[in-house]
């Protein structure tokens, strides 16, 4: 069992602990544009000079030296670097798999920091966090470490991967604690509740009611930050989670629908065709046998299973 997405009730109830299962210190000198991609990973990217942006989910963040970008697994992302404007990256990815009893378990670890235990990407699928310096120096260890390759580096990693998550989770409060724009909290919480709320029927209305606004102010705030209309937004993370479930279940194209508040599978085939070009059957014959296969061989590289 492997875990990648950080709001997983599993990660509180198993005896689950982190895997890193890649990472780079790469220089981009020259114009650099990313294939769109996704994967299951957690992944952490790290401006250690210059300037660059990252496009998730089609939003694009600007990111300078001392930024960092915390994205969860299976979110669609990109990394983009202009002409004229290099930088250096740091970047880790990791997931969560069975503890063989070496370790405490990340459950654990969140019930410690906080009570109730915190949870991670609850408002939005990625953060945008400014380093107090002590992330680049754990990231750079922790490179460091898994490129000695040193008997002690699973030891080593293990204890590092902890400080940062501490760290990273202090500059989440703190960037939360400290967020002086009403607009954006507005914003934030109506991310929130439809990450929460998706698989229900739910309307803009209702959105716009649980965060306390009416209908066409919220409409016009949440376009301003989000670059999408909230309509536009719910149907992104329903289509995502389809996505999910078409590739990893043998759920029928309806019980699909239902899992992600579309009460027509015709409606639902048409939104799912309008947001990715092909209909869900033709995405799940496209990557259903591709996952299954590079899970298995991304597990026997690992040596997590």
């Amino acid at each position: 069992m492997e875990i990648y997405d950080m709001r997983s009730p599993e990660l509180f109830t198993e005896d689950l602990v982190p895997c890193i299962m890649g990472y780079y210190y790469r220089s981009f000198n020259n114009q650099y544009t990313m294939t769109p991609h996704r994967h299951k990973q957690v992944e952490i990217m790290y401006v250690e000079q210059g300037e660059c942006s990252v496009e998730v989910e089609e939003q694009r963040l600007f990111m300078r030296k001392g930024e960092f970008v915390f994205i969860n697994g299976d979110v669609p992302h990109r990394l983009l670097v202009e002409a004229g404007h290099p930088c250096k990256i740091l970047n880790i990815e990791f997931v969560f798999v069975p503890n063989r009893g070496e370790f405490f378990s990340f459950g654990a670890f969140c019930r410690k920091i906080s009570d109730p235990p915190i949870c991670f990407f609850e408002d939005a699928p990625y953060y945008i966090l400014k380093d107090t310096e002590e992330i680049y120096w754990l990231l750079k260890r922790m490179i460091a470490e898994l490129d000695g390759n040193r008997g002690t580096a699973q030891i080593s990693t293990n204890l590092l991967f902890w400080q940062l998550m501490l760290q990273i989770t202090r500059i989440i409060e703190e960037q939360r604690l400290g967020s002086s724009d009403p607009q954006m909290a507005y914003v934030r919480s109506a991310i929130h509740f439809i990450h929460k709320s998706y698989h229900r029927d739910i309307k803009v209305e209702d959105i716009a009611k649980r965060v306390g606004l009416n209908r066409s102010y919220f409409h016009r705030i949440f376009k301003e930050y989000m670059g999408v209309t909230p309509v536009e937004y719910l149907t992104r993370v329903r289509i995502n989670r389809a996505k999910d479930l078409l590739i990893k279940t043998n759920l029928s194209m309806n019980e699909v629908a239902q899992n992600i508040g579309i009460s027509s599978q015709q409606y639902f085939t048409y939104l799912f065709k309008k947001e990715t070009g092909m209909s869900p059957a033709r995405f799940r014959k496209l990557f259903e046998v591709d996952y299954f296969q590079r899970k298995k061989v991304k597990a026997d590289e690992a040596g997590c299973e």
